[in-house]
Protein backbone atom coordinates (compact mmCIF):
# COMPACT_ATOMS: atom_id res chain seq x y z
CA UNK A 1 0.00 0.00 0.00
CA UNK A 2 1.03 3.75 -1.04
CA UNK A 3 -0.03 6.87 0.70
CA UNK A 4 0.12 9.25 -2.57
CA UNK A 5 -2.28 12.57 -3.46
CA UNK A 6 -4.44 12.96 -6.15
CA UNK A 7 -6.48 15.85 -7.76
CA UNK A 8 -10.23 15.17 -8.34
CA UNK A 9 -10.91 16.42 -11.86
CA UNK A 10 -13.96 17.59 -11.55
CA UNK A 11 -13.52 19.94 -8.83
CA UNK A 12 -9.80 20.44 -8.07
CA UNK A 13 -9.90 19.14 -4.88
CA UNK A 14 -6.77 17.15 -3.86
CA UNK A 15 -7.22 13.94 -2.09
CA UNK A 16 -4.76 11.57 -0.19
CA UNK A 17 -5.40 7.91 -0.96
CA UNK A 18 -4.43 4.74 -0.29
CA UNK A 19 -4.04 2.88 -3.25
CA UNK A 20 -2.39 -0.55 -3.06
CA UNK A 21 -0.77 -2.95 -5.30
CA UNK A 22 -3.83 -4.21 -7.53
CA UNK A 23 -3.67 0.05 -8.30
CA UNK A 24 -7.18 0.42 -6.31
CA UNK A 25 -7.60 2.66 -3.72
CA UNK A 26 -9.12 4.41 -1.46
CA UNK A 27 -9.97 7.61 -0.19
CA UNK A 28 -12.28 10.20 2.07
CA UNK A 29 -15.02 12.10 0.33
CA UNK A 30 -14.76 15.76 1.79
CA UNK A 31 -17.84 16.94 4.16
CA UNK A 32 -18.85 13.54 4.82
CA UNK A 33 -15.48 12.06 5.02
CA UNK A 34 -16.68 8.71 4.13
CA UNK A 35 -14.02 6.69 3.33
CA UNK A 36 -14.64 5.38 -0.48
CA UNK A 37 -13.34 2.23 -2.56
CA UNK A 38 -12.50 2.58 -5.97
CA UNK A 39 -11.70 -0.53 -7.96
CA UNK A 40 -9.02 -0.70 -11.10
CA UNK A 41 -10.63 -2.71 -14.61
CA UNK A 42 -6.91 -4.11 -15.65
CA UNK A 43 -9.03 -5.03 -18.52
CA UNK A 44 -10.49 -1.33 -19.68
CA UNK A 45 -7.42 0.14 -18.38
CA UNK A 46 -9.89 2.65 -16.03
CA UNK A 47 -11.06 3.01 -12.58
CA UNK A 48 -14.71 2.37 -11.39
CA UNK A 49 -15.82 5.31 -9.73
CA UNK A 50 -18.79 5.25 -7.40
CA UNK A 51 -21.72 6.97 -8.24
CA UNK A 52 -21.93 8.85 -4.98
CA UNK A 53 -18.43 10.96 -5.53
CA UNK A 54 -20.27 12.74 -8.52
CA UNK A 55 -23.09 14.42 -5.80
CA UNK A 56 -22.84 17.94 -5.73
CA UNK A 57 -22.04 19.76 -2.29
CA UNK A 58 -23.26 23.47 -2.29
CA UNK A 59 -20.23 25.52 -0.83
CA UNK A 60 -19.55 28.73 -0.52
CA UNK A 61 -16.00 30.85 0.23
CA UNK A 62 -14.73 32.98 3.52
CA UNK A 63 -15.69 35.74 1.90
CA UNK A 64 -19.64 34.58 1.12
CA UNK A 65 -19.71 32.24 4.26
CA UNK A 66 -18.79 35.78 6.11
CA UNK A 67 -22.11 37.81 4.40
CA UNK A 68 -24.48 35.21 5.15
CA UNK A 69 -23.24 35.19 8.77
CA UNK A 70 -22.90 38.89 8.88
CA UNK A 71 -19.34 38.35 10.56
CA UNK A 72 -15.58 38.80 9.41
CA UNK A 73 -13.56 36.19 7.33
CA UNK A 74 -11.43 35.73 10.15
CA UNK A 75 -14.31 34.26 12.33
CA UNK A 76 -15.31 32.13 9.72
CA UNK A 77 -11.42 30.80 9.54
CA UNK A 78 -11.43 30.72 12.93
CA UNK A 79 -15.31 28.66 13.16
CA UNK A 80 -13.69 26.34 10.19
CA UNK A 81 -10.20 25.62 12.94
CA UNK A 82 -12.65 24.77 15.80
CA UNK A 83 -14.79 22.23 13.41
CA UNK A 84 -17.89 24.52 13.56
CA UNK A 85 -18.20 24.65 10.41
CA UNK A 86 -17.20 21.63 7.47
CA UNK A 87 -15.49 22.88 5.00
CA UNK A 88 -12.07 21.69 2.60
CA UNK A 89 -9.42 23.23 0.60
CA UNK A 90 -9.91 22.99 -2.87
CA UNK A 91 -6.52 24.17 -4.78
CA UNK A 92 -5.57 25.73 -1.51
CA UNK A 93 -9.00 27.41 -1.29
CA UNK A 94 -10.82 27.09 1.73
CA UNK A 95 -14.59 26.22 0.73
CA UNK A 96 -17.88 25.76 3.15
CA UNK A 97 -20.85 23.67 2.93
CA UNK A 98 -23.91 25.73 2.16
CA UNK A 99 -25.62 23.36 4.63
CA UNK A 100 -23.43 24.00 7.42
CA UNK A 101 -23.29 27.13 7.47
CA UNK A 102 -27.18 27.21 7.81
CA UNK A 103 -26.69 24.83 10.64
CA UNK A 104 -24.41 26.86 12.41
CA UNK A 105 -26.69 30.04 11.61
CA UNK A 106 -29.83 28.57 13.01
CA UNK A 107 -28.37 27.44 16.62
CA UNK A 108 -26.78 31.04 17.06
CA UNK A 109 -30.16 32.32 16.43
CA UNK A 110 -31.63 29.72 18.73
CA UNK A 111 -28.72 30.66 21.66
CA UNK A 112 -29.73 34.45 20.59
CA UNK A 113 -33.44 33.60 21.55
CA UNK A 114 -32.45 31.42 24.78
CA UNK A 115 -30.47 34.60 26.26
CA UNK A 116 -32.93 36.88 25.45
CA UNK A 117 -36.00 34.75 26.99
CA UNK A 118 -33.04 34.32 30.52
CA UNK A 119 -32.65 37.94 30.72
CA UNK A 120 -36.11 39.23 30.22
CA UNK A 121 -37.16 40.31 33.67
CA UNK A 122 -41.00 39.79 32.89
Amino acid sequence: MKLKKFSNPFDGQEVSVAQFDDKSFVFDMAFSHESIPVAYNEEMDCYAIPARCFKYVHTLSLQETAEVLDVSKMRVSALCSKGQLRHTKINGIIRIEYDSVLEYQELRDMKKGYERLENDPA
